[in-house]
């Protein structure tokens, strides 16, 4: 990993991995993508269970926000995580083994006109690096709602409100971040960021994986053996279909998404 990338992680909170994901693969996970909207949207209007799918109605018009338990639907997306660009640099960055907590696939379209808010996907002040990291099928500028961060907010104990006043009052600079389809962006959870309004009628589709360290994973009640054990089994065969030794299709372990995880909740600023 470049020692760049290290560098930039400590100081800002956030690396961009300019076209980390390769042409041919990046066109396969495209058409995942599609097929998958366009079977979740065909779900929602047949009234079908979407606990995990996020639906936007605007005028009449139907939209698919977000897509939790990515593998549930399409599985073909895990073969991401042993890819170089993600999981060694998850590895580089964090500085040992890791494992994926959550998977999601978040999508902004024309007709949802929502924008994020200042937050920090984890309220709690980490010492350890806990990272997010979205691969984006789209491009994604700042017309798009691309993303937008405080840069070393991550190493600050000012509250989101208190960042959000400050960039509202100039005396805090926020930095849009432009991205390309097949980037990969990577930021601390505790690093202050939001995304505004899509303005263009484009479509922006970005995975999203957490990453923790194994040893954390293991010291934190809040995830059971069982589920730890859940996600080694299904890195131990994405790892083997990587090497050539597995050609089969990838099939989630038993149960893997039986059990529901109520990880530390985020910071955002609300005022009444």
């Amino acid at each position: 990993m470049k020692q760049q990338w290290q560098n930039e992680f400590s100081q800002q909170g956030y690396i961009v991995i300019e076209q980390g994901i390769e042409a041919a693969l990046l066109a396969q996970l495209q058409v995942y993508a599609q097929q998958l909207l366009f079977d979740a949207k065909v779900m929602a209007m047949q009234g079908k269970d979407l606990n995990n799918i996020a639906v936007y109605k605007q005028s009449g018009q139907l939209s698919i926000s977000r897509i939790n338990d990515l593998f549930r639907y399409q599985a073909h997306f895990a073969s991401l995580l042993t890819h170089l660009n993600v999981l060694n640099v998850a590895e580089a960055l964090i500085g040992e083994p890791v494992l994926p907590v959550y998977e999601s696939l978040v999508i902004k379209d024309p007709i949802n006109t929502e924008s994020f808010d200042w937050h920090r996907d984890m309220a709690v002040r980490s010492d350890e690096r806990i990272v997010t990291m979205g691969i984006y099928l789209d491009d994604s500028l700042a017309e798009q709602g691309a993303l937008k961060v405080i840069p070393g907010s991550q190493m600050q104990a000012h509250s989101v409100c208190e960042f959000k006043e400050a960039v509202e009052q100039g005396s805090v600079a926020s930095q849009n971040i432009a991205v390309k389809a097949g980037d990969v962006v990577i930021h601390h959870v505790n690093t202050v960021h939001g995304s505004d309004k899509q303005l263009t009628n484009d479509l922006r589709r970005t995975i999203y994986f957490e990453f923790r360290a194994v040893s954390h994973l293991k010291n934190n009640p809040r995830f059971s053996e069982h589920w730890l054990n859940q996600r080694v089994r299904l890195m131990e065969q994405l790892k083997s279909k990587a090497t050539g030794n597995d050609s089969n299709a990838i099939v989630l372990p038993t149960d893997f998404y039986q059990e529901q995880l109520r990880i530390e909740p985020a910071e955002y600023c609300f005022k009444f």
